[in-house]
Formats: structure tokens, C-alpha cells, sequence
């Protein structure tokens, strides 16, 4: 039997592996002060160029508790069309449950910290494990 599931490992943020998500972190964290989180009209897509394909903008919507997300991005490299993950779509799209649970609940932990959170991240599915950084940045 396969197991469909994610693990992950959150990490210190100065052990990001990859230099474009180091980048990444660095212009999020000029802009953002003296706030605690970026304003999203301060967000310069030209200025994240090189990183624009591994990048996803998640919207948090829904009430009375519930966590709905809304894709406004999918860069490229991540877009999952199977899963639902894809510009216009709810997280009530997203397919399987394994994978709409994981997201919403890494997107709940951002959100309740207000802050940006490292993970290394391991997707076990269909008897293959595929291992990746994850950096959410609140906006």
C-alpha cells in the first residue's frame, strides 16, 4: 500500500539551502519593515523576478474558524493542476485531502505565528519520496 502524506521539518531561517529562496527571504525582510509582515502593495514582482516560477501568493479567506485559501499565484515550476493548485482555485479544490490538510494546515501555522517559517519538506505518494524547501513569507 502507498502512502500519501507530507512531512515536514521546520528549520532556523538562516539554514535555507538555496540561494534564491535567501534572496528571496532578504527582499521580503527590506521591504516588510518596520512592519511585521510585507504589505502586499509593496510587492514587486519585477524585483523577485528569478524565483517568480517557485513562488505561489496564497489569500486567506472564509470565516466562523474555517481556513480557506485562495491561489492568486502559481508560479510555473509548482502549478499542480491535479491537485487543484492553481491560479483561481479555493483550497475546497484542492485534491486529495492529504494534500488540501497539509496546506492548510502550514498556511495556518504562518498566519497564527505572523512570521516566516522554514521547512524541509518530504511528499511521500504513490511509493516515491520527493523531498523540497518550503518558505512561506506572509504578505
Amino acid at each position: 500500500m502507498f502512502e500519501n502524506s507530507f512531512s515536514a521539518n521546520e528549520q532556523p531561517l538562516d539554514s535555507i539551502r538555496h540561494e534564491r529562496l535567501r534572496r528571496l527571504r532578504a527582499y521580503w525582510e527590506a521591504e516588510r519593515l518596520p512592519a511585521r509582515w510585507l504589505v502586499y502593495e509593496k510587492l514587486r514582482p519585477e524585483q523577485i523576478a528569478y524565483v517568480l516560477a517557485d513562488v505561489a501568493v496564497l489569500e486567506r479567506s472564509g470565516g466562523g474558524g474555517e481556513l480557506v485559501l485562495q491561489v492568486r499565484l502559481a508560479g510555473e515550476a509548482i502549478r499542480m493542476e491535479g491537485l487543484g493548485f492553481v491560479r483561481g482555485k479555493s483550497s475546497a479544490e484542492f485534491r486529495p485531502s492529504w494534500f488540501r490538510d497539509h496546506m492548510i494546515e502550514s498556511c495556518r501555522n504562518v498566519f497564527e505565528r505572523a512570521s516566516p517559517v522554514y521547512a524541509l519538506v518530504t511528499l511521500r505518494y504513490e511509493g516515491g519520496a520527493y523531498p523540497y524547501e518550503q518558505l512561506f513569507l506572509p504578505v
